[in-house]
């Protein structure tokens, strides 16, 4: 486990979030590496948007999948790395609305 993906998880902890939420968060800072062949504190935003773009129209991800990666993304960015909101753009998908069925 590299020092990065340590020092995320125990800020994860500490911040009392439950595990899985933490496993799926790691995972996803991690798959995000790993497309880019990069570390992740190395990525800039248009990268990431790529990367969500990718997640959403060549993998066909569902978009409550897409939705717990973008706040993945927001934790580690915005909260872990402290990059501010209005250099690092992450963008929070729109929703599709269901009709209810009658």
């Amino acid at each position: 486990m590299t020092e990065l993906r340590t020092q995320f998880t125990r800020f994860l902890e500490t911040r009392n979030y439950a595990p899985g939420t933490i496993c799926r968060y790691v995972l996803t800072v991690a798959d995000l590496a790993q497309h880019y062949h990069r570390r992740p504190d190395r990525i800039n935003d248009e990268e990431v948007q790529n990367f969500l773009h990718n997640m959403a129209y060549r993998r066909k991800l569902r978009w409550s999948t897409i939705h717990t990666a973008v706040c993945a993304l927001h934790c580690f960015y915005h909260r872990f790395l402290r990059h501010p909101p209005h250099q690092f753009m992450i963008p929070t998908p729109r929703l599709p609305k269901r009709l209810p069925l009658v």
